[in-house]
């Protein structure tokens, strides 16, 4: 076994030599190194691919698929496609809608008529396809529940099961955007309803025809089986799991690199496809039915740098996935990994500026505010700020002069330090900074900076605290739709405490009619007779209603 691995190994690099003979030596030596970067001996890795112009002119894999087994990467190892699934599931229903068995401004309910009853509004299954529908995500309430997904062995069933039974919508159909799974899920059950076929059966009949022998979503009735990249997390030792979801559409599709390869082909020269050219310049677009101008049929628009790009990522658990068209360059990336440790987005990216010319140095986003502003006082600045759906800071202040701890949902406090009248930059990565701004309002903003990603703001609104009545916030809640409940009881001062599925955390006012509770902003409600209600949001469920255990 030990030669047989280091045979295919050096086969491996042979051929990752031969295809990528446009290329100079230093360049493939310099992709070869942003993939070995992270992967270190005897550890799992990825399968990183370039086309350009229709051909493949970079292929290369590193690490291991399976470590017990000693068994390594090869561009024909199948991995989880994660949520850049959602394109063929959506190249699916557009080729219904070529073959006149659906249409993009259907309701969804022609096809799932136990959904949303007391919906009048129509749901189009183009606002499934742009995540304009306003469903909710089906993980998300999931975990309400108290449910881990993906140590279940849920199905498709079970999925509409928890979707027939919400009564209420994020928002209008049509009238914003917000990424749900639920979206994609919905559509596989269209699909399998409008072909008349299981939706994995279908679908296979679909890569087949699209010469991807090796691609498949994995469900019910296809569990997942034969030789995979097997997903490992590090906590000290790599340890790796069993994969028994069930559920598709939205991801679980396993693919390997030279079939995505394949697809990147057609999507580059359509007119080359075994499948009408239409349908696949269709899928690069955005919808023409809704305003939507970030995301289309399963991928997303955006500016890399200075270059209009076409894109998606995902993760599952240890599996990651990503890849970036660029149209004008007829430039294709595909990146795939099986390892906790790697971030497929960042390995494409650094790909995409070596074949792009970009200077690493150059920064794709501003990294420093652009002019001053007045100087903010440190004991002025802690507190709640608030930024997009459930995003917020909390700032506090130390013992040490001009510094600030930040705390943010999911990652360690980190201490920000002054460096200008009103920039603080973090004490261990000064790329990161945070510029205070005090609005005429009277409201305290902060914009935060970073290489890696376009400025964003948030507030720190002027609250009065004197309408603030605790005892309108105690008590159990219940959500009808989902059998989720919590209780709240009181703290001190501003805290309350919140138990959910038998564990108890903290929660902490940032206004006196919204609580924050981890991942979770929890906005009161009383309506004139008194009684309480909480509508929950999260990023991906909004205005989820719990009534009050003793209101009638």
């Amino acid at each position: 076994m030990h030669i047989f691995r280091h045979l295919l190994l050096a086969l491996c690099f042979v051929c990752a030599a031969h295809l990528s003979a446009q290329l100079s030596p230093n360049q493939r030596l310099h992709l070869d190194s942003i993939l070995q970067e992270d992967v270190p001996e005897g550890a799992p890795g990825m399968a990183v691919a370039v086309l350009q112009k229709g051909k493949v002119v970079y292929r290369q894999a590193v690490g291991f698929a399976n470590i017990e087994e000693n068994l390594p990467i090869t561009p024909d190892t199948r991995f989880n496609y994660c949520s850049n699934a959602k394109q063929f599931t959506a190249l699916a229903v557009l080729t219904l809608a070529h073959q006149g068995r659906l249409r993009l401004d259907q309701d969804i309910r022609d096809f799932l008529p136990e959904l949303f009853p007391d919906i009048k509004a129509p749901i189009l299954l183009v606002h499934l396809l742009s995540h304009r529908s306003g469903i909710r995500d089906v993980y998300d309430l999931w975990s309400l529940q108290g449910t881990t997904w993906w140590e279940q062995t849920f199905t498709q069933k079970d999925a509409l099961a928890l979707l027939a039974r919400q009564h209420e919508l994020n928002f209008d159909p049509g009238s914003q955007y917000l990424y749900s799974n639920s979206n994609y899920i919905l559509l596989a059950e269209v699909v399998a309803r409008a072909s008349g076929q299981p939706f994995e059966g279908y679908m296979d009949s679909l890569f087949r025809q699209l010469g991807m022998p090796n691609t498949g979503f994995v469900g019910e009735r296809k569990p997942l089986s034969g030789l995979f990249a097997r997903p490992y997390f590090n906590f000290d030792t790599w340890i790796t799991y069993d994969w028994i979801w069930q559920v598709n559409g939205d991801g679980n599709l396993f693919t390997t690199l030279d079939d995505q390869l394949t697809w990147e082909r057609w999507v580059q020269q359509p007119k080359k496809a075994p499948i009408p050219a239409s349908v696949i310049r269709k899928s690069q677009s955005l919808t023409d039915l809704t305003d939507a101008d970030n995301y289309g049929f399963g991928l997303e628009f955006g500016q890399f740098h200075d270059r209009a790009y076409t894109f998606h990522k995902g993760a599952t658990g240890a599996w990651k996935a990503t890849f970036m068209r660029f149209p004008e360059e007829e430039l294709s990336i595909v990146a795939l990994v099986n390892t906790g440790k790697t971030t497929s987005s960042w390995v494409a990216n650094q790909v995409a500026e070596s074949m792009l010319g970009i200077s690493t140095d150059k920064k794709a986003f501003a990294t420093r505010p652009d002019s001053v502003a007045p100087v903010v006082y440190t004991e002025d600045l802690p507190g709640i700020y608030l930024g997009e759906g459930t995003f917020y800071f909390r700032l506090e202040t130390t013992d040490t002069p001009d510094e600030l701890l930040l705390s943010r949902q999911g990652r360690n406090d980190v201490r920000m330090v002054r460096e200008s009248g009103h920039v603080f930059h973090q004490q261990n990565d000064p790329d990161f900074k945070l510029a205070f701004v005090r609005e005429k309002s009277g409201d305290l903003t902060l914009k935060a900076y970073y290489w890696s990603h376009a400025p964003y703001s948030l507030t720190r609104p002027q609250v009065d605290w004197s309408e603030l009545e605790v005892k309108n916030w105690l008590g159990e809640y219940v959500n009808k739709e989902t059998g989720a409940s919590f209780q709240i009881a009181a703290d001190s001062g501003r805290v309350f405490r919140i138990t959910f599925s038998g564990e108890t955390t903290a929660g902490i006012l940032a206004r006196p009619d919204c609580l924050l509770v981890d991942g979770y902003v929890l906005q009161l409600q009383q309506d004139e007779e008194g009684k309480t209600a909480i509508l929950l949001n999260s990023d991906r469920i909004l205005l989820v209603k719990f009534e009050h255990k003793d209101a009638d």
